[in-house]
């Protein structure tokens, strides 16, 4: 088992994104975040079939920074109801572990 969380979000665009990983960095609430732009989503919204493109943020960070993290994202966030899933790895290696830990430790 190891110490870490991934954070997994969507934001409208890039800045959105860019945005979120920065505030969240400089409060090092994440020691790490990668954007993935241009992605395309499809999903309900009030009963109708939408197709947005949207940017993916996962935001690397440690178990007991998840809810900061997310209260974080909740109170930036442009969407009125974000996405805002938390996964927990069952493995990760011990240097990037260690990695993670030394950038917030606070």
């Amino acid at each position: 088992m190891t110490n870490i969380s991934l954070i997994y979000t969507t934001t409208p665009t890039y800045e959105d994104a860019y945005h979120i990983s920065n505030i969240l960095l400089n409060n090092k609430l994440i020691a790490c975040a990668n954007i993935f732009n241009n992605i395309t989503s499809v999903y309900l919204w009030e009963n109708e079939i939408h197709n947005n493109n949207e940017c993916v943020i996962i935001l690397k960070t440690t178990n007991n920074l998840v809810q900061a993290a997310t209260n974080k994202i909740q109170e930036i966030h442009p969407y009125d109801t974000p996405a805002i899933i938390t996964i927990d790895p069952v493995n990760t290696n011990d240097k990037f572990t260690h990695w993670i830990n030394d950038c917030i430790t606070l």
